[in-house]
């Protein structure tokens, strides 16, 4: 449906092992009994529970709706639940078809949200954040989810990253490639 008041109930849930600050060492720390538990508390999750505050702000003949909505449903981070609200969320209904067939199967929804977390809230005070002050109490989540109507075997396998060229700097200008330059190695 492209109708976000019939959206009766949802989820998300998102693997605290899979967060990826950039740091290993801080990957573990986020993952360790004094922040996220992801040993006894594997995910985040998100249960979608009513969507109010329904704005069609975008539609195209024949093409995808575009919604602003709130979302109200129960966050659990850390082993704890919370009711939330999440305004302003973004809905892209998008019906499946040969623009989507590569990467979906079914129809498309995207969400787009951006929200904050007290992470207190949640069982999560620490040294670092309360004493030594180098993690705010409140951290801010952006976040953009793509799901589709077709069962999750029907999915096709995510395409491979393009590889970049190896003759171009940062700035995407061509630079002279070297007669004798060594080939990187493949990777393994």
């Amino acid at each position: 449906t492209d109708n976000p008041a019939k959206l009766a109930a949802g989820a998300w849930r998102l693997g605290v092992k899979s967060l990826d600050t950039k740091l290993s060492q801080r990957n573990e720390h986020l993952q360790g009994k004094d922040w996220l538990n992801a040993d006894s508390n594997p995910d985040i999750t998100f249960a979608l529970k009513d969507v109010s505050d329904i704005k069609l702000s975008k539609e195209m003949q024949n093409g995808p709706k575009t919604y602003t909505v709130t979302f109200k449903g129960d966050m659990t981070i850390n082993g704890k639940t919370k009711e939330m609200e999440i305004p302003n969320v973004t809905l892209i209904f998008i019906a499946g078809g040969p623009t989507t067939e590569k990467e979906y199967k079914g129809d498309v929804l995207a969400v787009r949200c951006k929200y904050e977390v007290k992470l207190s809230d949640f069982g999560v005070s620490n040294d670092v954040i309360t004493t030594k002050k180098k993690v705010a109490e409140v951290i801010k989540i952006d976040q953009e989810l793509m799901m589709a109507t077709g069962m999750p075997e029907e999915q096709p396998a995510p395409a491979a990253a393009p590889a970049k060229d190896a003759t171009k700097d940062a700035a995407n200008k061509p630079t002279p490639a070297k007669p004798d330059a060594a080939k990187p190695a493949a990777p393994k």
